[in-house]
């Protein structure tokens, strides 16, 4: 269980506490019919239907859920389609002619200075990567709010405050998928520096003094787009 998770239980639980003492720490699911009976004649009758004097949920438990899968899911499968993205891009960085560049773009990778063309990219990717845990986080808040909403005294809201609970869990998982992603994929930087460098070493003079200069520009580009990714 994540801290982000945690924290949205505590509300949750200050929440309900509120509405506990608000309700005088009786049920808030109870009719006023129920509170009026169990006694004498009217006891056997709350016996036998139980269930008739609580609340019902006040709203579609399976649809709640199923919403929050498929948006949480849906955020990975985008963290995982930017994150390919950024590989294959990596991946045509190269040397050409004694110049770094993009590989299959030609001319079009010299429209900028080439450090600022392949930042321009990374941004663009990153703006992706990033969108993912603010999607959990909102979708945890959706989560607490409707559990919020819930008698945990309540027979009948018992089982969909567990069923929503296990979503919660399950963004965690998710949420550890997208980490892991984020940290193979930083990882990988590593080996897109360590092929430049070994590339630009072998450039001869005089030749090697423009790729160092340059070399030097589009380094720091990746290894704060690296930051970024560890930092997220």
């Amino acid at each position: 269980m994540t801290s982000k998770t945690i924290q949205a239980i505590a509300i949750v639980v200050v929440s309900m506490g509120l509405v506990a003492c608000g309700q005088g720490m009786t049920s808030k699911g109870l009719t006023a019919a129920s509170k009026a009976g169990g006694t004498n004649n009217g006891q056997g009758a709350d016996n036998n239907n139980d269930s008739a004097a609580y609340a019902p949920v006040p709203f579609d438990v399976q649809k709640v859920s199923a919403e929050v899968q498929a948006d949480s899911d849906d955020a990975v499968e985008q963290a995982n389609v930017a994150a390919e993205e950024a590989e294959r891009y990596l991946n045509k960085i190269k040397l050409g002619g004694g110049r770094i560049e993009i590989q299959g773009e030609g001319g079009a990778s010299r429209q900028l200075i080439i450090d600022k063309a392949i930042a321009k990219v990374l941004d663009k990717i990153y703006e992706k990567l990033q969108q993912s845990p603010q999607v959990f986080d909102t979708l945890r808040g959706k989560l607490a709010d409707k559990i919020s909403q819930l008698d945990t005294a309540n027979p009948l809201h018992q089982s969909a405050i567990a069923a929503l609970m296990t979503v919660m869990s399950r963004i965690d998982g998710l949420e550890a998928r997208y980490k892991q992603l984020l940290g193979r994929l930083a990882g990988g930087m590593d080996v897109v520096i360590n092929r430049l460098e070994v590339l630009v070493g072998a450039v001869p003079f005089p030749a090697s003094l423009l790729v160092a200069i340059e070399w030097a520009d589009v380094k720091r580009v990746l290894q704060d787009f690296q930051n970024k990714l560890q930092n997220l």
